[in-house]
């Protein structure tokens, strides 16, 4: 076991076979067994898109299925990028015996050492009796029988962790046997409540038919869609017509309580209306209702102003 300050937190190197005791919070730093890694020189300009790309880049390589990614540049056009498995990784702090809100953040070996080795020589780091070295700039698992120029244990405490990390929820893809088993109550429910709303709505549906045909008995209406169309038709237009003489009369009347006069009369007939007034400037008046209206007449004849106004 290798534990190594860094600010509050312990900063932990783990491998399939760690095994720590500790309560507090910690960082921790992922073998390469934990991951695979990759350096790509592409025509893109930010990590971001390079992330979109990964999937078809790695799957040349592994089963992507289940897999997360993670980009760090390095050069224009240039990048090292990361595949992991949430699950693996989530097995692995546990079988450490950490649990997942201990974890602060989560680190690839491959950032985080390789400013203490160079890159070009295969020198074994042992960390927790285990032999990292770097291959053509790639951080390997060196096995036993190549284990050359090993150095003692690395002491790795003056490490600054860099601020590429990861971080993993269990509640994101982990569910357990007592939580499956509610989803599963549920889903059965909710599928059994939208089956029932289904079949009440199709009750409802085919009783509609029914229920118009009772009605037009009932109010003696046309059978057909045909008649029916044709005097919903004419209502629309009787009750437009309505609509616009009482907008027409409110606009006369308007007039008195606004200029004052005498109305004599206001009479409707064959579209036309003809109004009386007494009392008023014929030109105010006339002005007033060709503002809106088309006036078929103006007479003025022993101070009674007569307009036809035409709709």
């Amino acid at each position: 076991m290798n534990i190594f300050n860094s600010k509050d937190k312990l900063n932990l190197f783990l491998h399939s076979k760690s095994s720590f005791d500790i309560l507090s919070g910690v960082n921790i730093i992922l073998s390469p067994e934990f991951y695979w890694v990759r350096v790509f020189e592409l025509p893109m300009t930010s990590p971001k898109e390079v992330h979109s790309a990964l999937p078809s880049l790695f799957e040349e390589f592994i089963d992507i299925e289940g897999k997360d990614f993670y980009v760090k540049k390095l050069a224009d056009q240039k990048y090292i990028c990361f595949a992991y498995d949430e699950h693996k990784i989530i097995d692995g702090i546990k079988s450490a015996n950490l649990s997942l809100s201990q974890v602060n953040s989560i680190h690839f070996a491959q950032i985080e050492l390789e400013s203490i080795v160079s890159s070009t020589a295969l020198t074994c780091m042992k960390i927790d009796n285990i032999c990292l070295g770097f291959s053509d700039g790639i951080l390997v698992q060196v096995p036993i029988q190549l284990q050359v120029n090993t150095t003692n244990n690395i002491d790795i405490s003056s490490i600054k962790l860099s601020k590429h990390f990861i971080q993993v929820r269990e509640s994101s893809k982990y569910i357990t046997a007592k939580n499956s088993y509610l989803l599963s109550t549920i889903m059965i429910l909710f599928t059994v409540m939208i089956f029932a709303k289904i079949l009440i709505n199709n009750q409802i549906i085919s009783s509609i038919p029914n229920e118009i045909e009772s009605l037009k008995q009932e109010h003696s209406m046309p059978s057909s869609t045909i008649a029916t169309n044709s005097i919903m038709k004419k209502l629309k237009k009787t009750s437009q017509e309505q609509i616009k003489l009482r907008e027409v009369y409110k606009y006369i009347f308007d007039f008195k309580s606004k200029y004052g006069g005498d109305m004599i009369s206001c009479n409707y007939k064959n579209k036309t209306f003809l109004i009386k007034f007494k009392n008023i400037k014929a030109k105010k008046l006339v002005d007033y209702l060709e503002k809106r209206h088309v006036l078929s007449s103006a007479v003025v004849k022993e101070e009674i102003v007569t307009i036809g106004l035409s709709i």
